[in-house]
Protein backbone atom coordinates (compact mmCIF):
# COMPACT_ATOMS: atom_id res chain seq x y z
CA UNK A 1 0.00 0.00 0.00
CA UNK A 2 1.44 3.45 -1.05
CA UNK A 3 1.70 6.20 1.52
CA UNK A 4 -0.40 9.30 1.70
CA UNK A 5 2.51 11.79 0.78
CA UNK A 6 2.31 13.60 -2.19
CA UNK A 7 -1.10 12.05 -2.81
CA UNK A 8 -3.40 15.35 -1.81
CA UNK A 9 -2.73 19.17 -3.74
CA UNK A 10 -3.42 22.42 -2.39
CA UNK A 11 -5.89 24.01 -5.28
CA UNK A 12 -6.54 27.44 -6.37
CA UNK A 13 -7.56 29.74 -4.61
CA UNK A 14 -5.65 28.20 -1.24
CA UNK A 15 -2.45 28.00 -3.28
CA UNK A 16 -1.33 30.09 -6.00
CA UNK A 17 -0.70 26.78 -8.08
CA UNK A 18 -1.44 23.06 -7.95
CA UNK A 19 0.77 21.85 -4.99
CA UNK A 20 1.45 18.76 -3.33
CA UNK A 21 0.72 18.39 -0.22
CA UNK A 22 3.21 16.60 2.35
CA UNK A 23 1.68 13.98 4.61
CA UNK A 24 2.91 14.38 7.98
CA UNK A 25 1.81 13.63 11.45
CA UNK A 26 3.42 15.36 14.93
CA UNK A 27 2.77 13.64 18.07
CA UNK A 28 2.56 16.75 20.09
CA UNK A 29 0.54 15.25 23.20
CA UNK A 30 1.54 18.85 25.54
CA UNK A 31 -0.52 20.54 23.84
CA UNK A 32 -3.48 18.26 23.62
CA UNK A 33 -6.31 19.36 26.30
CA UNK A 34 -6.28 16.35 28.48
CA UNK A 35 -2.54 16.49 29.01
CA UNK A 36 -3.11 20.06 30.38
CA UNK A 37 -6.02 19.03 32.55
CA UNK A 38 -3.75 16.13 33.74
CA UNK A 39 -0.94 18.20 34.74
CA UNK A 40 -3.04 20.91 36.13
CA UNK A 41 -4.88 18.32 38.41
CA UNK A 42 -1.87 16.81 39.59
CA UNK A 43 -0.49 20.12 40.50
CA UNK A 44 -3.74 21.29 42.52
CA UNK A 45 -3.50 17.91 44.53
CA UNK A 46 -0.07 18.63 45.36
CA UNK A 47 -0.88 22.47 46.06
CA UNK A 48 -4.20 20.83 48.22
CA UNK A 49 -2.10 18.67 50.40
CA UNK A 50 -2.90 15.34 48.75
CA UNK A 51 -0.04 13.02 48.43
CA UNK A 52 0.17 10.61 44.97
CA UNK A 53 -1.63 7.59 46.92
CA UNK A 54 -4.16 9.20 47.65
CA UNK A 55 -4.27 11.48 44.33
CA UNK A 56 -4.34 7.87 42.48
CA UNK A 57 -7.03 6.07 44.91
CA UNK A 58 -9.74 9.74 43.75
CA UNK A 59 -8.74 9.47 40.38
CA UNK A 60 -9.80 5.43 40.27
CA UNK A 61 -12.71 6.01 42.70
CA UNK A 62 -13.57 8.58 39.49
CA UNK A 63 -12.94 6.77 36.61
CA UNK A 64 -15.48 3.86 38.63
CA UNK A 65 -18.09 6.48 38.88
CA UNK A 66 -17.80 7.73 35.41
CA UNK A 67 -17.56 4.01 33.96
CA UNK A 68 -21.00 4.14 32.21
CA UNK A 69 -20.17 7.59 30.93
CA UNK A 70 -16.95 7.13 29.84
CA UNK A 71 -18.24 3.93 27.82
CA UNK A 72 -21.26 5.67 25.81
Amino acid sequence: MPGLDKMISKMPPVAAAATPEAATFSFTWLSYTGSGMLIAAILSGFAMGFGPGQMLRTYGQTIRLCTYSLIT
